[in-house]
């Protein structure tokens, strides 16, 4: 990449040209990731907001519901050996709903993970240049152009 003054003087009118073409492009593409976010972030900020609501609500409503049947548990006339196997078959109870929940809580954490976002800048302009953006893939092989010229400078 050309960084100093002089050296973009030096070069010859085809390679500004060139040179220019490709700021442009790179400039274009920024504003296009730009905006991309722009439209992705409320998405995801509003769907992981209802998540975390759901979650706090349906974990409560669990709690609730543990709560409740203990209380149950304690009220009824039973001898203290019987009490306490119905305390435990709660507690395998509880385990079970606790789990499912668990796991039902996680499956809706990835598909908000998995929902569309333009992802990193190198992410966006790999995706642009796959759907075949003639700016983008100017702008891939530059930088593959540049990456061996270094490497070859490198070996030297």
């Amino acid at each position: 990449m050309w960084r100093s003054r002089e050296s973009l003087l030096r070069r010859s009118p085809a390679q500004q040209a060139s040179a220019l073409r490709t700021a442009r492009a790179r400039q274009s593409l920024w504003k296009e990731y730009e905006q991309s976010l722009e439209r992705a972030r409320p998405q995801r900020w509003e769907a992981w907001s209802s998540y975390r609501n759901s979650a706090s609500r349906e974990r409560a409503q669990l709690k609730r519901k543990d709560h409740l049947q203990r209380s149950v548990i304690a009220a009824l006339p039973v001898a203290g050996r019987d009490r306490k196997q119905l305390r435990r078959q709660l507690a395998l109870r509880q385990t079970i709903e606790t789990r499912a929940l668990k796991r039902k809580l996680a499956i809706q954490r990835s598909a908000i993970q998995k929902t569309w976002h333009p992802g990193t800048w190198r992410q966006f302009i790999a995706s642009s240049a796959a759907k075949r953006d003639a700016r983008a893939i100017r702008l891939l092989q530059r930088r593959e152009r540049e990456r061996d010229r270094s490497s070859e400078e490198r070996e030297l």
